[in-house]
């Protein structure tokens, strides 16, 4: 039996997943299931990143999965509107 509080931890998470699966999808081109069905049942690293803004500071969680992408989804695409895609080594 779950509390209401694991509940909640379940429905959050599985938000984050959705959301993170989507946000892959627009940014790198990658098909919305194939993230989606990497991440799913995978735990997530959780960092808290300081943020100051305006003399403001906050606190928020970030999320990252780590995943072995297939083969054939290796040469995506990023969509260079939502991403800086420059790199350059100095």
């Amino acid at each position: 039996m779950y509390s209401t509080r694991s509940k909640e931890i379940i429905i959050f998470e599985s938000y984050v997943t959705l959301l993170l699966s989507l946000q892959v999808e627009e940014e790198l081109g990658l098909p919305f299931d194939v993230i989606y069905d990497l991440i799913k049942d995978s735990s997530p690293i959780k960092k808290d990143v300081i943020y100051k803004y305006d003399g403001l500071t906050k606190i928020v969680e970030h999320y990252y999965f780590i995943v072995n992408l297939p083969s054939e989804y290796h040469n995506f695409q990023p969509n260079q509107h939502e991403i800086d895609v420059s790199y350059s080594r100095k």
